[in-house]
């Protein structure tokens, strides 16, 4: 029998996200690409040197995540655009269950992601594009309360009906009003929000 401090740790260690199927790292041990390594670390001339030097934009880490990915998580808007003005492929799908999340999707759930979502919006990404659990970037925000990023996705044309899949769908306006995020709500109604 093992003793339930043990089970606990086994759990966890089971819970832990493996890297996407598929998906190659710089020299396969494991390590984060050099790119993604300077975005986590929020070194912009860092990046631009390897940008320059021809460090593939697209490359992901150990879990799959692209440095655009990270950017938009973090929030690192310049290092986004010099990344967008390479390429970079601002609908890369990141695994990884709850947090999961395309760019546009991971800049929303941020307080503060309002100026990361509008530039993602400028460069292309899919205002209703979803997560691996159907959730979209307007849900996420709302989800969070975070009413700058749900002002610009709605301006932006998101589709506030949207419902998550499942047995027990949500749309943006029942996960603000979970949140009991009422000035959320309130925006949303006026965007022809129904539950």
């Amino acid at each position: 029998m093992c003793p339930p401090l043990i089970k606990l740790l086994l759990l966890l260690v089971l819970m832990l996200p493996l890297p996407a199927a598929g998906t190659a790292v710089a020299d396969s041990g494991m390590k984060d690409p050099p790119l993604v390594l300077a975005t986590k670390g929020g070194d912009k001339g860092q990046v631009r040197a390897l940008l320059k030097a021809g460090e593939p934009v697209d490359e992901v880490d150990w879990a799959g995540w692209t440095s655009l990915s990270w950017a938009a998580l973090l929030l690192q808007v310049e290092i986004a655009a010099d990344l967008l003005d390479h390429g970079a492929d601002v609908e890369h799908l990141a695994p990884g269950g709850r947090s999961s999340g395309r760019p546009l999707q991971l800049a929303a759930k941020k307080y503060g992601g309002g100026p990361m979502v509008q530039l993602l919006l400028k460069r292309g990404a899919k205002v209703d594009s979803t997560d691996m659990l159907g959730r979209t970037a307007l849900m996420r925000a709302a989800e969070h309360g975070w009413f700058e990023a749900v002002e610009a996705l709605l301006a932006a044309g998101a589709d506030p009906n949207l419902k998550t899949p499942g047995p027990k769908p949500l749309t943006a306006l029942a996960l603000a009003r979970i949140g009991r995020h009422a000035l959320v709500a309130e925006r949303l109604i006026a965007a022809g929000a129904t539950m």
